[in-house]
């Protein structure tokens, strides 16, 4: 757990905890901390718990994807893996009547023909908007998504592409 105080030996001010985060490892991602000292309590679920652990305090780098004009270029027929941690929210807008206000990344992919294509980010660990545009980060919405079938992922389904375009997901 992540406090933000210790006063007369007692932790106050519990800021996050995490318990399981995969299998019985914990995790906490915190998301633009404000400068400060801050007090992390490393703890066995009960008195049973009790060993070695492997502590990591990092600060993750920006993704080289953030902006537009590093869109990371991916293949039709594959899975990418790869982090918001860091990125900042370059391409805020509206999905819906919802505001994408969210850190993101951008990809990018070619058609080599006219197809059907299936962009989802299922089994994701945060929850996701999906937008898709042509060409350019400015340029026409052709979908977007936020939770769909009842999950906090995304999932967009593009209809009759156009062969050799460049298409832009966010």
């Amino acid at each position: 757990s992540l406090w933000g105080a210790c006063d007369s030996g007692h932790l106050t001010n519990e800021i996050a905890c995490n318990d399981d985060f995969d299998g019985v490892a914990s995790r906490l991602d915190m998301y633009q901390l404000p400068a400060g000292t801050y007090f992390i309590l490393l703890d066995g679920f009960d008195t049973s718990q009790s060993g070695n652990f492997l502590l990591t305090l990092s600060i993750p780098q920006t993704p080289a994807n953030d902006h537009c004009e590093n869109a990371q270029p991916i293949p039709l027929n594959s899975t990418t893996y790869g982090t918001t941690l860091a990125a900042d929210n370059s391409q805020q807008q509206f999905c819906g009547s919802k505001l994408t206000d969210g850190l993101d990344v951008l990809f990018s992919f070619v058609t080599p023909q006219a197809t059907r294509v299936r962009i989802d980010t299922l089994g994701s660990d945060l929850d996701t908007v999906i937008t898709v545009r042509r060409v350019t980060c400015t340029g026409t919405v052709l979908a977007c998504n936020d939770d769909s079938g009842g999950t906090k992922q995304s999932q967009v389904i593009l209809e009759d592409l156009l062969p050799e375009f460049t298409y832009l997901i966010q």
